[in-house]
């Protein structure tokens, strides 16, 4: 039996491993950026005005990088992507709290995985245009 935490991971990595399959450049570092900002707009917004304005981003389009890292907290939670801000919306205090503490514990293997397959650092950078661009500096 596994722990919650690794099933997190092995769902993080197996999600992220799509966007670095099926997502163009610019989508991975919009998507790696929502994914270090996510926490942060948790933390201070509270999680219903953060998926709130990721749902706006995205415009209900699941193919976006902001429909996608939707559908990916949902599938954390056990919620069906269509009904998550609605769902969260409604929830008691107790379960609010609940789906707040899984998305940021959660949010821990998303960074970690965006960092190490998709190469995105917290600005959007990608590690090898980064790496570039510091070798053009130094030879210039």
């Amino acid at each position: 039996m596994q722990t919650r935490t690794q099933n997190d991971a092995i769902l993080a990595l197996n999600q992220i491993n799509k966007i670095k399959e099926h997502s163009d450049k610019k989508d991975i570092q919009r998507y790696g950026v929502l994914v270090y900002r996510f926490p942060i707009m948790v933390r201070q917004n509270g999680l219903q005005q953060a998926l709130g304005f990721i749902a706006g981003k995205s415009a209900g389009n699941r193919s976006t990088p902001e429909g996608q890292f939707l559908s990916h907290i949902a599938e954390i939670l056990g919620l069906e992507a269509d009904e998550l801000t609605e769902t969260i919306l409604k929830a008691e205090l107790e379960q609010y709290q609940h789906y707040t503490r899984r998305c940021l514990e959660a949010a821990i293997w998303y960074r970690r995985f965006t960092e190490s397959l998709l190469k995105v650092d917290p600005t959007g950078e990608i590690a090898s245009e980064k790496q570039e661009a510091d070798n053009e500096s130094d030879g210039a």
